[in-house]
């Protein structure tokens, strides 16, 4: 398959055919990771509980953050 760029506001967009979306199990509202590797790049659906888990992380921290929020500041200085 071969396809092109897209102009989309002030960048570009890969339109992608509904069977790849279908096949990779991807919807409209489907979280994608994009990343460049090896000369290409890819895109992969991000699975549910990896974006849950990315939020229990970030709640967590800001919940430490807060808790030893007089620490941090002396250990800072």
């Amino acid at each position: 398959m071969t396809s092109r760029l897209t102009r989309v506001g002030d960048g570009y967009g890969l339109v992608l055919p509904q069977a790849v979306l279908d096949a990779l199990g991807i919807d409209p509202e489907a979280p994608l990771e994009v990343t460049a590797e090896r000369g290409g790049v890819f895109v992969r659906p991000i699975p549910a509980e990896a974006g849950d888990h990315r939020d229990r992380v970030r709640r967590s921290a800001a919940r430490m953050a807060e808790i030893h929020r007089e620490s941090l500041r002396k250990l800072a200085q």
